[in-house]
């Protein structure tokens, strides 16, 4: 215990908090069994094998703010690794569903992180994040696209929604190629 309040006591930090967003995930997929395995090429394995990449961001920092930090989601894609061959050459999008966590208490006295009601998620498609086709998203830009916000309780059926809501040409039901 004493080496846990020392070292990951603050889930203002940004590493951590990461971690707890992936917990909370992997919680409400009920999927939280095992080990988390901190170099997978995703973070959560969902339901039937589905992979799942969760993205986190906060307003509140654990170092001295002169406001609330803007939201930036970033590392959307990644090179694969194998033992067999290293590194790809190419950047993609590793995951089936990618889930934006966001912390949103704007008030240090009251921020508790274990408080699901203190967060919001947003779920896409990993097609949609390839066509995009940038290594990270602005809170706007995420808004725009998402299926959310959605509360903790909410997780499941938006990712869910999102695997079924993904065509096979790589676009979102309804949209086509102009």
């Amino acid at each position: 215990m004493d080496f846990w309040s020392w070292a990951f006591s603050d889930f203002r930090s940004n590493a951590l908090r990461g971690v707890f967003a992936e917990y909370l995930v992997a919680l409400a997929l009920d999927a939280a069994e095992g080990t988390r395995v901190e170099w997978d090429a995703y973070d959560v394995s969902g339901p039937k094998g589905l992979r799942i990449e969760v993205k986190c961001a906060a307003y509140l920092q654990s170092w001295a703010q002169r406001g609330p930090s803007k939201l930036v989601f970033s590392g959307l894609s990644a090179r694969k690794w194998t033992t067999e061959s290293g590194f790809a050459d190419v950047r993609t999008a590793n995951a089936d569903v990618y889930v934006f966590a966001i912390q949103t208490c704007t008030d240090h006295d009251r921020y508790d992180a274990t408080d699901v009601d203190q967060w919001e998620f947003h779920v896409l498609p990993g097609n949609v994040i390839a066509e995009l086709g940038t290594r990270s998203i602005s809170h706007a830009t995420l808004l725009r696209t998402s299926i959310g916000p959605v509360p903790w309780t909410g997780i499941a059926a938006a990712i869910a929604g999102a695997h079924a809501d993904s065509g096979p040409s790589g676009h979102r039901k309804g949209e086509r190629d102009v």
